[in-house]
């Protein structure tokens, strides 16, 4: 029951994620709201509470309530912290995702050592904690509130069509998908089938220490060292394939936790990446950064299901595990070809740019109001601007969002947008990085 748990909470919040990206501009309101999400707070605590009655009565009928309730949270909170998380792209999202690991560890601890009643109850608070924390953060940073205008074409590809909609290339999304298919299925084994189920240390204590550990060194490497913070991703990377590999050697094995125990660690550092990536891309060129989380979250929980709900039925299939050696070779398989899209994407060839990784916050929005006035006026004027688009670039230039250019130039978001989507294609960019970095170079 506690593995159908797991798998209804992630498929349960896919809905939430194609409505996100049907209706990015109601979900921001959403967020936005206090109330909505005091009533998301709540919903994933009495989602949890309800989870554990239904392991005390045995009740599909609550699992699946909880479960929903559980979803709802899970989802709304992703997409509420998304934001704070690429506010300023890959160099927030490196500090807090890391930091948010590193915290869960030290909750565990005690978690580990309660009994499971009070475990649980415990883990309820969770919830209510973590968005009142979100209410904390500068709403500034908690919302989606810029927003920039790209062009779609009918006659794209699917390829282009998803990095114009979303900003992220098929190959780092394709890479995202497989690694969770593979995650979900060896979560099963390591932590929910018979021969894991029956060791004290295969029921999740051994797995739960290795990823803390991994998560306390993580957020240590990104706040003292971020220059290495790309070696980190990569060593990372390699030891999931490493445990992937060792696990067709060690199935039948007394050790085969060891293997979970690696991959779970490299997993950890994949799930930073994996932030890390789309938090970048949100902040420097998706036309809808709620989308782009929305994307990555669906991503997620989708294919974590779907590789959980395979290894079940395969379990029901073959109970024997008679094919369990080829099982996991296959998969092993599998996560080197993930490895190798993530690998070779421009996301990532990006992100581990220098640059891109230790550049102070400070410089993040360069001071465009620094530029002698004449030099900027002039090629404004090359590049045919109206006296009110002049406006607008030196203030997106700077770093304002749209909402606050149209409540600090007294005229509508929607008029603002227009006048967004007109500057961009006067200059022909794309992004608001891509409109800094000219004026930079004018």
């Amino acid at each position: 029951m506690s593995e159908i748990a797991a798998i209804c909470i992630f498929a349960f919040g896919v809905p939430l994620y194609v409505v996100t990206m049907r209706r990015s501009d109601a979900m921001r309101r959403l967020l936005a709201r206090k109330k909505i999400m005091a009533a998301v707070a709540v919903a994933g605590a009495v989602g949890s509470l309800v989870l554990v009655c239904a392991g005390f009565a045995d009740s599909w009928t609550l699992l699946f309530a909880g479960a929903v309730l559980c979803a709802i949270f899970m989802g709304f909170a992703g997409l509420a912290w998304g934001a704070v998380y690429s506010s300023d792209g890959a160099r927030s999202a490196m500090v807090y995702v890391a930091g948010g690991f590193a915290f869960a560890f030290v909750v565990d601890v005690p978690l580990l050592l309660m009994i499971p009643v009070a475990s649980a109850c415990f883990f309820a608070l969770l919830p209510a904690a973590s968005l009142l924390m979100l209410a904390r953060v500068d709403p500034k940073l908690s919302t989606y509130g810029f927003r920039n205008e790209l062009t779609t074409s009918s006659e794209q590809n699917l390829a282009e069509r998803l990095r114009s909609s979303f900003g992220v290339s098929l190959p780092a999304l394709g890479a995202v998908m497989l690694i969770m298919i593979g995650f979900g299925y060896v979560q099963h084994l390591a932590s929910f089938a018979p021969q894991a189920v029956e060791s004290a240390i295969g029921g999740g204590v051994l797995i739960q220490v290795v990823r803390g550990m991994v998560a306390v060194v993580a957020f240590l490497v990104v706040l003292v060292a971020p220059k290495r913070a790309s070696w980190m991703y990569r060593l990372g990377l390699l030891a999931m394939v490493a445990g992937f590999s060792l696990m067709p050697f060690l199935y039948d094995g007394q050790s085969f936790e060891a293997s979970g125990a690696v991959i779970i660690g490299g997993y950890t550092v994949f799930d930073v990446l994996s932030w890390v990536i789309f938090s970048q891309v949100a902040h420097t060129r998706s036309s809808e950064p709620v989308k782009t989380i929305a994307v990555m979250r669906l991503a997620v929980g989708a294919c974590y299901a779907a590789g959980a709900a395979i290894a079940i039925v395969l379990s029901f299939a073959m109970p024997t595990n008679a094919h369990g050696y080829e099982e996991a070779m296959f998969v092993g398989y599998l996560m080197t070809v993930a490895i190798v899209l993530l690998l070779t994407s421009k996301e990532v060839w990006e992100l581990f740019a220098p640059q891109v990784l230790v550049r102070p916050v400070a410089e993040v929005s360069p001071n465009v109001e620094d530029r002698p006035d004449d030099v900027l006026q002039e090629r404004c004027q090359e590049w045919g601007f109206t006296q009110r688009e002049q406006e607008i670039i030196r203030l997106l230039a700077v770093g304002r969002t749209q909402p606050w250019i149209a409540e600090s130039l007294g005229i509508s978001e929607n008029t603002v947008n227009t006048h967004v989507r007109r500057i961009y294609q006067k200059m022909g960019v794309h992004s608001r990085q891509e409109l800094i970095d000219l004026v930079l170079n004018a």
